[in-house]
């Protein structure tokens, strides 16, 4: 996109999701470019939070009677409603987003309890004015998502998106440490029925070696031989026997062309009861014989 086709910033709504908590992200170009201040702005209040980026030189925030040093590397958070004024030095430097939150009726089910609650309480504890010194990571996220804002390409809002939920959690960090965070499992942590997939996919990869059965797989599963069946059609859209019969002729095909193995060895291999039903079931599904396969396959590999 050429610049002067760029979206203004104040135009562009950006909506990220952590957990039940919804933020709604407020920008305006003075995100992108530094805004600068000599002597001193005059003293004002937002119904939003507000995240200053110190860019520049050094100065002060005053917030009524309190007076917070800033520098270049400081970012600054402010809570809503809370009058404030910047002074500072000729070169005092700063860009600056706003964002409120507010928190959803249908969340994400998976996303942990214990974090969405340190979010909640981070946030809420912020009642005048946070200063995060020197904090390298939320600086160079401000400036990819403003590289992105200005890429509008194939992906950008997924990225702008995802930059953002990692500013929001360093910013959270570098404020709080662990002071008042919950010691509790920071991921989901997966339940048997999760877990299916992999069971059964590392069964299937055993069965070609070793004579193996719906019951061993229910065994493994801890469900009923009529269960598993259900669950297998639901995964994979096939019965067991469907399966079982294609891994058998995909490992047929190996043998048969890595293998100087007759057609009974690879049958007994593979478990066939003789080789006639074995070369059936494999020109039924592949449409050619094993002996076709093979010289195919020789033929293919000889030119």
């Amino acid at each position: 996109m050429r610049a002067n086709d760029l979206i203004p910033l104040e135009n562009i709504n950006i909506k990220v999701g952590i957990g039940p908590i919804l933020f709604d992200i407020l920008l305006d170009k003075a995100f992108s470019a530094d805004v600068r201040h000599f002597p001193a702005t005059v003293t004002h209040a937002h119904p939003a939070y507000e995240l200053q980026f110190i860019t520049k030189g050094s100065g002060l925030c005053t917030i009524g009677s309190q007076t917070v040093p800033i520098a270049a590397g400081d970012a600054i958070l402010i809570a809503p409603h809370v009058y404030h004024k910047f002074n500072g030095c000729e070169d005092l430097a700063r860009s600056y987003m706003q964002f409120t939150y507010s928190i959803r009726k249908s969340a994400d089910d998976l996303f942990p309890e214990a974090e969405a609650n340190d979010f909640l309480r981070a946030l809420s504890s912020v009642q005048t004015v946070v200063l995060i010194q020197q904090v390298s990571s939320i600086f160079r996220l401000k400036n990819l998502i403003s590289n992105e804002l200005r890429e509008h390409s194939f992906g950008s809002y997924v990225k702008v998106q995802g930059l953002f939920m990692q500013l929001f959690a360093e910013m959270l960090r570098a404020m709080f440490k662990t002071s008042f965070l919950q010691h509790q499992p920071r991921f989901p942590l997966r339940t048997k029925d999760d877990s299916r997939t992999q069971i059964i996919d590392l069964f299937f990869e055993k069965i070609i070696e070793q004579p193996l059965n719906i019951e061993q797989l229910a065994a493994e599963l801890h469900l009923s031989v009529k269960q598993t069946y259900r669950v297998i059609q639901q995964l994979y859209g096939k019965s067991f026997k469907q399966i079982v019969k294609e891994l058998q002729i995909e490992r047929a095909k190996e043998l048969l062309v890595s293998a100087p193995l007759t057609l009974r060895q690879i049958s007994d291999l593979l478990g066939y009861a003789e080789p006639g039903h074995f070369s059936r079931q494999f020109t039924a599904t592949t449409g050619l014989t094993p002996n076709e396969f093979r010289l195919r396959y020789d033929r293919s590999h000889k030119q």
